[in-house]
């Protein structure tokens, strides 16, 4: 159980980053193409979570080289995706768990069946 703490942590911790990256642009104002701001007069670093909401299309590409913004509405939608695709991934989960779960019993069950030499 402990790697899947780890993996709820390190996913926790992706979540809050990229919520930085959107509360970054937020507060420099980045919000519409006219007020697109070059990366580093919006933040450091974050590179993986500025790719990742770039791919979304949350972070659009504004007018002169480097000048990005936040697309709320693009934000917004993307939220309500990843908020409807979280059920399927916990069923998903669970039915890969139980699935381990029933081999792991079924093996116990051969290993411990009587007459085997």
């Amino acid at each position: 159980m402990a790697g899947g703490a780890v993996v709820a942590a390190a996913a926790g911790a992706r979540r809050r980053r990229l919520a930085e990256v959107v509360e970054a642009f937020r507060a420099a104002g980045a919000t519409a193409p006219d007020r697109a701001r070059r990366l580093d007069e919006v933040l450091t670093g974050h590179a993986g979570e500025v790719a990742r909401l770039a791919e979304a299309g949350v972070l659009a590409a504004g007018p002169g080289d480097g000048r990005w913004y936040l697309d709320e509405a693009a934000h917004a939608a993307w939220q309500e995706a990843r908020r409807r695709g979280r059920p399927r991934r916990v069923l998903t989960a669970l039915g890969v768990a139980l699935l381990v779960a029933g081999l792991l019993v079924l093996l116990a069950l051969l290993i411990a069946a009587p007459g085997r030499p």
